[in-house]
């Protein structure tokens, strides 16, 4: 679970900010709170602020370190921030503060951009009464404050003289390279590195969203549509013609080949986004080969294909997977516009589903949105909502837990109204007839 996300010179962040999910002084809806050993974490974050405020910054800082780590995808140089001319000599800077099971962990990176190269990094455990250094890295000096065994001082070495030669790596990637299996004090990277590639779910604005789809999740997503009063009934595949297929035979068998599992039959084994002409679920025919079929939409005996459906539709079954009581434990859904598309009630039902979610599994939802009717203190917690505005050209962030608001106070009005700031500031274009 995250717990502390914070950066400083990236985009329109110049000076540190800081997203925290520990708990504040509220006292409503107290099933929000999970309690991760002495820690009281929330379970979801809305982030409101007027268009160009800076909301969509903070969901791309945490997908550069993401993408960084898991796919070597380099932060472009000029991402500094760039009001301030110096900036672009000083280091951009993230961490992240999150959980693995009950083990508290510290992950964070300082890069100068305009030249690629890591000036510091580190990785630690904060565990019972006491913090491990992991590894630390400043430049080329890269240490450990792990006792290690004569295997992992070897692996440590090796390892650490590896990143000499490349300084835009991260050591947490160079070092993932330690055998899987391996159970010393090094082998927690692999822990690490998989709670940033499957854990941290991002989606940002307009991208896809990723999911594996699969007959359970088909099953779900069939019961799920109807009740947000799409008028869909239910989801139907039909065969292609292979004279309108619109996924090249490459791209399908090149899809099938890096899947784990390959089930023959009629269960949809994943499903490729065809852009505006739809999604088409993948399968293995009884020779194992892969074809695709076309997704149909039943509204009471009428078949609608997923590109005629409204895009509010759409949207969400895109992103009904996140409700799945049955998906993985311990997922951390940032998602960019999570109204996009979606009608207020629909979008204010959603996440009303989503914080009925059992707090067993550990499921948290940090989102950026206009909504603000999602403003409702019966439905979020004060620390729950957040803020962003720009000051003097840079992006800060604020949580409303700062205002100490009444819990009868109708805070989408008082948003509205500016008590808060992040809202847009016009001025007229048409001067006022004489």
């Amino acid at each position: 679970m995250l717990i502390q996300f914070r950066v400083e010179n990236y985009k329109s962040f110049d000076t540190e900010q800081k997203l925290t999910m520990i708990a504040g002084s509220s006292r409503n809806n107290s099933d929000h709170v999970y309690d991760i050993k002495g820690y009281s974490v929330l379970k979801t974050a809305a982030i409101f602020g007027s268009n160009a405020s800076g909301k969509s910054n903070l969901i791309k800082a945490m997908a550069a370190v993401r993408n960084l780590l898991g796919f070597n995808i380099r932060i472009p140089p000029t991402d500094y921030c760039r009001i301030n001319p110096s900036n672009e000599k000083k280091g951009t800077a993230f961490e992240f503060v999150f959980s693995i099971k009950d083990e508290k962990y510290i992950y964070g990176i300082e890069i100068l951009l305009s030249s690629g190269s890591i000036q510091s990094e580190w990785l630690k455990c904060a565990k019972t009464g006491r913090t491990v250094t992991i590894f630390s890295r400043e430049k080329d000096k890269i240490t450990t404050g792990l006792n290690l065994d004569s295997n992992d001082k070897m692996f440590f070495a090796v390892y650490r003289s590896e990143a000499k030669n490349y300084h835009s790596v991260p050591f947490l990637t160079i070092l993932s390279k330690v055998p899987p299996n391996k159970k010393g004090g090094l082998g927690t990277v692999h822990k690490v590195l998989r709670w940033f590639l499957n854990s941290l779910r991002i989606i940002t604005a307009g991208g896809a969203t990723g999911f594996r789809f699969t007959k359970r999740r088909d099953a779900f997503t069939k019961g799920v549509l109807p009740a947000y009063g799409t008028g869909i009934s239910g989801i139907e595949y039909q065969p292609l013609d292979e004279m309108h297929n619109p996924i090249p035979p490459d791209v399908l068998y090149n899809v099938a080949r890096n899947l784990n599992t390959k089930v023959v039959g009629d269960e949809p084994c994943g499903v490729i986004d065809g852009g505006a002409v739809g999604k088409f679920p993948f399968f293995f025919d009884e020779n194992g080969r892969p074809m695709v079929k076309k997704m149909m939409f039943d509204h009471d005996g009428n078949l609608f294909e997923y590109y005629e459906e409204s895009d509010g539709t759409n949207r969400l079954f895109d992103l009904t997977p996140i409700l799945d009581p049955q998906d993985e434990e311990d997922l951390v859904y940032v998602i960019d516009e999570l109204d996009r598309s979606m009608h207020p009630q629909l979008t204010k039902k959603f996440v009303r589903d989503f914080e009925k979610l059992s707090n067993s599994l550990r499921r948290q939802l940090i989102t950026t949105t206009h909504e603000s009717r999602l403003m409702d203190l019966d439905l979020l917690r004060r620390d729950e909502i957040w803020f962003m505005e720009k000051r003097d050209g840079a992006s800060v962030l604020f949580s409303l837990e700062e205002f100490n608001e009444r819990s009868d106070r109708k805070i989408d009005k008082a948003y509205l109204e500016g008590r808060y700031g992040a809202v847009p500031c016009f001025r007229e274009i048409f001067p006022d007839p004489e």
